[in-house]
């Protein structure tokens, strides 16, 4: 019995002396494989070193970037507002060119009505040289010289000497 028990003994010594190789093969190779985990993270860490650098340049340049476009855009709203206004002034300015055109077209009419009225006086007058309208330089029967009451509606001709009672 002693001899069972020493051989029983003995057995589970060996198995234990087994374990304890096999554990201290896995805390070895658990201990490699941390050095090479730690080595690599290590490496990994390296290489994020400037991948966080090229970040913050990025970020940095993105603020530049972003800042330059609130520039932009409040440029680029003034700018607008001064087009529309310039757009209403070039509005007005059209306003009163077509004002002026009708005008000068209603002055034109009424110069050739005035040239009609005055080559009918002159005939019927009998060709005299000169008469004067309202106080305005002479005119020739024969010339159109200045246009007389610009502006008027009823024209008058007024004689330049009083001789003009001839028949």
């Amino acid at each position: 019995m002693a001899n069972d028990n020493l051989e029983d003994c003995q057995r589970k010594l060996q198995s234990c002396i087994c374990l304890e190789k096999q554990k201290a093969e896995t805390i070895q190779e658990l201990q490699r494989e941390l050095q090479k985990l730690q080595k690599d993270s290590l490496t990994a860490e390296e290489e994020l070193v400037p991948s966080r650098k090229r970040i913050e340049e990025l970020t940095l340049e993105f603020s530049e970037v972003t800042r330059r476009l609130d520039i932009s855009e409040k440029e680029k709203r003034q700018l607008q507002k001064t087009l529309a206004e310039q757009d209403v002034k070039l509005s007005e300015q059209l306003d009163h060119i077509n004002h002026i055109q009708h005008q000068v077209r209603k002055a034109s009419k009424w110069a050739a009505q005035a040239l009609a009225l005055f080559k009918a006086n002159c005939t019927a007058l009998g060709n005299f040289p000169e008469v004067q309208w309202l106080g305005l330089p002479s005119l020739t029967a024969e010339g159109l010289g200045l246009i007389p009451g610009w502006g008027t509606e009823t024209l008058q001709a007024v004689p330049c000497d009083q001789k003009l009672n001839r028949k």
